[in-house]
């Protein structure tokens, strides 16, 4: 028998079974878990078709991310800042570990379009077209997914003491809101009129800065070569 006080265990039994945390961290990120479901699919489909590797990968990653991107903006368009906050509690769990893996994937797509870039000079307008395809869409996923990590992280943890952003007449800011400070961190590594408040933000923006500077200067670098090869 429980100890008067004691909240260990609900009144009417047992606690559920509580899930392991790799389950639970899948389960509370629905459109990440079915996006990487698809790239894992895809990519071991075409490879065991024949397809050369690295062209998987980038083919599953090109579908994964657009199935994501997709789902981001149904969930953009129809959240409420109440939802967002229920989001954010419940999605805490493995947020930098999630944006970590994130710029780790990026880059190891950006890695793998280096590599397919003698089969672009030999592809013509195909190749360069699903080159040009993965640079967008690794570009959108990553400053996505920094667009979501400000805002679980302005209605989750650090949002209790302070907000640590700014929008000008905007109390209650969607996804979108978000969505447009963290493309404009990734387009010119500094804010635009929306103010930083807190120490903490300032340090996650300058880390998103100085990733976005490299990635830019990585795209453009294989954008001409890829243009150039083609002279």
């Amino acid at each position: 028998m429980s100890a008067p006080g004691d909240k260990s265990a609900p009144a009417g039994g047992p606690a559920p079974p509580r899930r392991r945390w790799p389950v639970r961290f899948f389960h509370q990120r629905p459109r990440l878990s079915v996006a990487a479901a698809v790239f894992v699919l895809a990519t071991g489909a075409l490879t065991w078709a024949g397809v050369h590797p690295v062209s998987a990968v980038l083919f599953g990653f090109d579908l994964g991310a657009l199935v994501f991107l997709a789902g981001l903006v149904l969930l953009f368009n129809h959240s409420t800042p109440a939802h967002m906050r229920d989001q954010a509690l419940a999605q805490d769990t493995g947020r930098w570990g999630l944006l970590w893996s994130s710029v780790v994937l990026a880059a190891v797509v950006m890695v793998a379009l280096g590599a397919e870039l003698h089969s672009a000079r030999a592809g013509g307008a195909a190749a360069i077209a699903g080159a040009a395809l993965s640079i967008v869409l690794s570009w959108l996923f990553i400053n996505t997914m920094f667009a979501l990590h400000y805002a679980h992280g302005y209605y989750g943890d650090y949002g209790v003491q302070h907000q640590g952003l700014d929008f000008p007449k905007t109390d209650k800011p969607d996804y979108w809101d978000f969505a447009y400070f963290a493309i404009c961190i990734g387009m010119t590594f500094q804010v635009s009129d929306v103010q930083i408040t807190s120490r903490y933000l300032r340090r996650v923006v300058l880390l998103h800065s100085v990733i976005a500077f490299f990635f830019n200067v990585f795209i453009i670098a294989l954008s001409v070569n890829i243009v150039a090869s083609q002279g």
